[in-house]
């Protein structure tokens, strides 16, 4: 069963100082997620290598020079945080990065069709990779942290015109939410 959760793990990249580039499961659009065609540049170990550090944007030369055409645009299209944070390994069957006991349940029978549903029933228990904003690393997943003091939200907020709405701290969730209708209805 531990291989079944491993062989489901894949990293998010932040920074990608802690990803190999050349035996790390990272690049959710490709196969296994893992670079298999390329020609090995031993300039490049971390995935951090093939990263900007000041525009947080891929090296799309020696990405597309370094890399089968395939895994070049696989990895030039997968997103990277504007701001960096940690790398985080997430669950690859889901769009969040959480391990599921539905898509748990989902690989364990492809892998396993003899099991049983009871067997499997028995088998999971949801697992989630962190406890921290996947937007921005910045603060658990509270309902006050995703809709008012993540700074990827932040920005949504001042996009909308309501800027200074991360500094109300001492108010819980309920009473931001009444501030912001009251803020529209005038």
């Amino acid at each position: 069963m531990n291989k079944l959760l491993q062989e489901g793990m894949a990293w998010r990249v932040g920074r990608g100082d802690n990803i190999s580039i050349w035996k790390n499961a990272w690049v959710l659009r490709l196969k296994n997620h893992k670079i298999q065609e390329s020609v090995r540049n031993h300039n490049l170990d971390k995935v951090v290598d093939l990263i900007d550090p000041i525009l947080r944007q891929w090296k799309e030369r020696i990405i597309t020079s370094t890399f089968v055409r395939g895994e070049a645009e696989a990895i030039l299209n997968t997103p990277l945080a504007r701001y960096p944070r940690e790398d985080c390994r997430v669950w690859s069957g889901e769009p969040i990065g959480d391990y599921t006991v539905r898509r748990g349940y989902r690989r364990l029978i492809m892998e396993y069709p003899s099991l049983t549903i009871d067997d499997a029933k028995n088998t999971f228990k949801t697992v989630s990779n962190s406890a921290l904003c996947f937007r921005c690393s910045g603060g658990s997943e509270s309902l006050e942290h995703v809709f008012r003091d993540c700074l990827a939200i932040q920005g949504i907020w001042n996009t909308l015109g309501f800027q200074g709405f991360e500094e109300e701290e001492n108010m819980n969730f309920q009473q931001c939410l009444g501030g912001m209708l009251t803020k529209l209805t005038y």
